[in-house]
């Protein structure tokens, strides 16, 4: 049986906080725009890079996971995604490792 005090405390306990996310780049670095690619690449371009971050937060591996069809902003996309911060996925409110989908869009216009 619970007593009154123990009761009270039950309910003006607050919930504990949500242990699970995602990993999230924390600071994401702006990719150069090559110099190679101005004038052969005509339109918006996207690259998709996967990112595994260790539950320490730093960079595990790197990849394309969806190619722009120009290397040179392929490239780009990697070197910014190298230079940018993470915070890894927390799993049952311990860091673990996990991936992070780091897109680039560029723009030749801009």
């Amino acid at each position: 049986m619970m007593t009154s005090v123990a009761l009270l405390l039950a309910l003006h306990t607050p919930a504990p906080a949500n242990c699970n996310r995602d990993a999230t780049v924390t600071a994401q670095v702006a990719p150069d725009f090559p110099d190679k690619a101005r004038g052969v690449v005509v339109g918006p371009a996207t690259v998709f890079i996967s990112v595994s971050i260790s539950p320490q937060g730093k960079i595990a591996r790197l990849r394309v996971f969806k190619s722009s069809g120009n290397g040179d902003l392929d490239q780009a996309a990697i070197h910014a995604a190298q230079q940018s911060t993470y915070s890894p996925r927390v799993r049952n409110c311990k860091p673990a490792s996990g991936n992070y989908l780091f897109k680039v869009t560029f723009d030749p216009a801009h």
